[in-house]
């Protein structure tokens, strides 16, 4: 396939007709198309996606914003007016020459953009003998896929800045399941695969009706047990993928956490560190509360010391209070001396000495019951108690002050400490939490690591056990079938038919086997093609197991591949494929359409690039900006002289247009930057 010309009217960018003539002669193969950012370079990849297949938005498109290709000065110049966006691609293919147009329409009604969903398209095709046109949409579809099927053209049209096929065949990654579809198409292993299906489709369909004309009953109940058994085996075999699957994003996810986990340690550290003061803080304040509340009883106990000073004229009052009271001998002692018969002041006993009874008797009825000695007892037990408790009450007091004086100092410096870390630490709250969750993300992901590999492993002895039923099912069928000579010629077929089934499967894994040994060979061929000399020892050699999932080995390399030489390595794999899906051919299937091709390429790379890709690819299409098309760009491509045509998008006065504009020779190109006097 051989891209030769593009017009473009009213498509994104450019208003108006613009063309566009690719290079396409064996010797001078390269299109250069330059253009400063928003220039409309995507643009011209999209027009070229949008004629072959429709496509409205490319890979790198997010999936929430709307892509609009009709020309918005065209647009907002017929406001309320259906205005029509057409692209138009010439390109030949073994000998044939097809030109396909495809066009979608669209208005502007003054505040929002329509875009229409009913595109038009015609393909017309000719060659030495015959003219033909197609205007059915499913029928200019699939001539177009049976040149290049939508699935593989990212392989060829593609934005080298985020070419990333190798990085998402890694071994460790998520394989890209859209990836391998496409590897499959190319390699045409996707078309043994289907007609291994539709074999064994045709070869249960035999079996059924064997089943359904069979008067054995029991061939009909192994049937269905076999059909049970096999649903049960592809359950579990779904199962296994699913988990294979979970795991592989799980370990990548795992990965991405742990790294962020180890990045912020030096924060769960300062975090740490404050959370253990903001505790210590926490418990002094606790202690420091209940110290208040001990200096408060302490001032109540204390108010009795205000009378210190006062003490020994209360005291001398007191005595000579109780000198002159009438009641010196209280009347509990004279009443609990009658009872007991003994003096409580003397000891003698009262019934042998009556003359004394008789004095307590009259003492007693003689007494004038008077306060005054209890309240000078506890007058004088107050005294006792102030002198007493004086100096300890003194001490306790000082150092219960000073035990708080030295609490609140300590909280002071421990709060500076926790401002101390905080004014390190700067970040907010919630970064400290993500931080920490983390380390529970991690642990979860672990164990659902785990979970799905027990999984695994207890749906693979299921299918081993399965399958061993599935054996004996299988010879019990054929048993129960042999019994009726009449459908011998069925059987036959349904046997012949699995036998074909075994041997395509045995083909799919050579085929396989031997394709990814030569893709194998091929990508390190053309990666040491592709790269600079001082690159060339980077990679000892690639493995590719049989989902084409990547591994690397290098051996005087120990650390990881630029993006630059992984972009290199990638495009290196592309080849590869088109090598072998070229096979028995004189070139390359497809053009290479690469858009920011050099953006994270060094020089030297470069220079590589320029000389090997043309030798490579059948037709090589670049655009280019201001930054990658340097002075040293320029001289390597009048240098190879491979270079056949050259295009400058140039930005015009109406905003949101451009204009195509051939240039006829590189050296006239005036670069950002040179000295143009």
């Amino acid at each position: 396939m051989k891209l030769k010309q593009l017009i473009v009217n009213n498509f994104r960018q450019f208003r108006d007709k613009q063309y566009i003539h690719f290079a396409s002669e064996d010797t001078q193969n390269v299109t250069v198309i330059l253009g400063q950012n928003g220039a409309g370079k995507t643009g011209i990849f999209r027009a070229v996606l949008f004629a072959l297949f429709g496509a409205v938005k490319l890979n790198q498109d997010s999936d929430n914003v709307d892509v609009h290709l009709i020309n918005e000065v065209a647009l907002q110049e017929s406001i309320g007016k259906i205005v029509t966006a057409t692209v138009e691609l010439e390109f030949e293919h073994n000998k044939i020459n097809y030109r396909i147009v495809r066009a979608i329409q669209g208005r502007f009604d003054g505040e929002q953009y329509l875009q229409l969903n009913n595109q038009q398209c015609r393909l017309d095709i000719s060659s030495d003998s015959t003219e033909n046109s197609i205007d059915d949409k499913d029928m200019i579809t699939a001539t177009i896929s049976s040149i290049m099927r939508e699935d593989i053209s990212e392989f060829f049209f593609f934005d080298a800045e985020s070419l990333q096929i190798v990085s998402d065949l890694d071994e460790s990654s998520n394989a890209n399941k859209k990836i391998q579809e496409g590897i499959y198409q190319l390699l045409q292993v996707k078309d043994l695969n289907k007609a291994i299906s539709i074999a064994t489709k045709l070869s249960n369909r035999i079996r059924r009706n064997v089943v359904a004309e069979s008067k054995d009953n029991n061939l009909q109940v192994l049937e269905q047990q076999r059909t049970k058994n096999e649903e049960q085996m592809q359950q579990s075999q779904q199962i296994i993928a699913t988990s294979e699957q979970e795991i592989i994003q799980a370990q990548k996810e795992l990965e991405n956490k742990k790294q962020l986990y180890q990045s912020s340690e030096d924060m769960r550290v300062l975090a740490q560190k404050i959370n253990n003061y903001t505790e210590q803080k926490q418990q002094l304040q606790s202690t420091i509360d209940q110290q208040i509340m001990y200096m408060t009883e302490l001032v109540k106990q204390g108010s009795s010391q205000l009378f210190s000073d006062l003490l020994s004229d209360i005291k001398i009052n007191v005595a000579t209070l109780r000198k002159d009271s009438d009641d010196n001998i209280p009347q509990t002692v004279l009443e609990q001396t009658i009872k007991d018969q003994i003096c409580y002041l003397c000891g003698n006993k009262l019934n042998e000495h009556p003359e004394a009874y008789q004095h307590v008797q009259e003492l007693l009825q003689k007494f004038k019951y008077s306060h005054s000695t209890a309240y000078l007892n506890q007058i004088e037990s107050g005294i006792n108690e102030i002198e007493n408790n004086h100096d300890s009450y003194i001490e306790t007091q000082a150092q219960t002050f000073k035990k708080y004086n030295d609490n609140c100092k300590k909280q002071k410096e421990i709060q500076y400490k926790i401002d101390t870390l905080q004014e390190q630490l700067k970040v907010n709250d919630n970064d400290v939490k993500e931080a920490e969750s983390l380390g529970k993300s991690i642990q979860r992901i672990e164990q659902n690591i785990n979970d799905c590999k027990l999984q695994v492993q207890k749906e693979q002895e299921r299918v081993k056990i399965l399958q061993k039923k599935q054996d004996k099912l299988n010879h019990d069928w054929l048993i129960s079938q042999n019994k009726d000579n009449t459908l011998r010629a069925k059987k036959q077929q349904s046997y012949l038919l699995d036998n074909i089934v075994d041997q395509l499967n045995n083909i799919v894994e050579d085929y396989g086997y031997q394709c990814r040994q030569k893709v194998q060979t091929y990508t390190k061929e053309f990666f040491q093609r592709f790269i600079a000399e001082k690159d060339k020892n980077l990679i000892d050699h690639v493995e590719i197991d049989r989902n084409y999932r990547f591994k690397i080995y290098r051996s005087a390399f120990t650390g990881n591949l630029s993006q630059g030489q992984y972009q290199i390595l990638s495009l290196a794999f592309v080849m590869a494929l088109a090598k072998v899906a070229s096979e028995g051919r004189s070139e390359m299937l497809f053009p290479l359409f690469m858009d920011t091709p050099f953006a994270r390429i060094d020089g030297d790379n470069r220079d590589c690039l320029i000389q090997e890709i043309p030798r490579t690819t059948s037709q090589w299409i670049l655009l280019l900006t201001d930054t990658e098309f340097t002075a040293a760009e320029r001289d390597s491509f009048v240098k190879q002289n491979t270079v056949g045509n050259i295009y400058q998008l140039n930005t015009t006065s109406n905003q949101g247009t451009t204009s195509i504009e051939p240039i006829k020779d590189l050296n006239s190109i005036i670069l950002r930057g040179e000295n143009n006097g």
